[in-house]
């Protein structure tokens, strides 16, 4: 892959995840291609739209495949010609994310949900490159924007984890618990949920922290940033603390191996 993976996610486990979107209809992409065109026939229109199809076929696999830099080139194009076309705004804004580019993503998403008001996961993906920014409180906002959106509560808990998440940086921390109190009581194995609640317990119970942090390594989430939440806790607290909240099972080899994944894959140790 030719970026980063993102290091965490406050609102899924894989970013990339966002991207996913339904491929525009006929009428938008002729719509968009007559915005900025005021001459053609309807054979130049017919050619045009076949092409816009094949690029955005072709950078959705891109993406998929990992090739940003490809994906990015390629969507880019399509919104050179399209300027609103949401599928490639969308991909561009989860690119931007999972390059660690949070002010692109946030800009591109101030374009795409003006264009789409409707469209509840773009102002969800928007509230997260803003949150990613420090911008909590327009995170905010833009999370009351898709939970007006969502009038059957389809996504009640994961906007639940993302308000909590932008309370914990603006430092309201009674606000954050209580969103995810009734989110872990019902489902204790809500990764998102438990992330956000380690994250919150880092500085009021680190022992809480990583003994939720050690519970997600344990349930194979695949979050990185999970192993930095770990090896932030062990900055802080020394390594006896990770050891001693592993027992007897810091002697074995798969123990060993997780240590040395957290401590040398992310620089917890010279």
């Amino acid at each position: 892959r030719d970026a980063k993976e993102s290091k965490g996610n406050i609102l899924r486990p894989n970013a990339s995840a966002a991207a996913a979107t339904a491929a525009p209809s006929e009428s938008e992409l002729r719509s968009g291609i007559l915005a900025g065109k005021t001459e053609g026939s309807e054979e130049e229109m017919q050619q045009a739209l076949r092409q816009l199809y094949a690029s955005l076929e072709e950078g959705q696999k891109a993406f998929q495949a990992g090739s940003y830099r490809r994906a990015r080139a390629i969507f880019r194009e399509v919104v050179r010609l399209v300027a609103t076309e949401k599928n490639s705004l969308q991909h561009l804004a989860a690119i931007e994310i999972l390059c660690e580019r949070p002010e692109a993503a946030a800009e591109i998403l101030a374009t795409a949900t003006a264009a789409h008001a409707e469209e509840l996961e773009l102002h969800v993906l928007h509230a997260e490159a803003l949150a990613r920014c420090h911008r909590h409180t327009e995170a905010l906002e833009a999370l009351e924007k898709a939970q007006a959106l969502d009038s059957q509560g389809l996504h009640d808990g994961r906007l639940a984890v993302a308000r909590a998440a932008a309370y914990r940086g603006l430092g309201n921390d009674q606000a954050a618990l209580a969103l995810l109190a009734p989110l872990l009581q019902g489902n204790m194995d809500d990764a998102a949920a438990l992330l956000e609640y380690a994250l919150l317990m880092r500085k009021r119970e680190p022992q809480e922290s990583m003994k939720v942090g050690l519970r997600l390594v344990a349930m194979q989430t695949g979050m990185k940033a999970v192993r930095q939440l770990l090896v932030d806790l062990v900055a802080d607290q020394g390594e006896a603390a990770l050891l001693d909240q592993l027992g007897d099972a810091a002697r074995s080899s798969s123990a060993l191996a997780f240590l040395a994944l957290i401590f040398k894959d992310l620089g917890g140790m010279p």
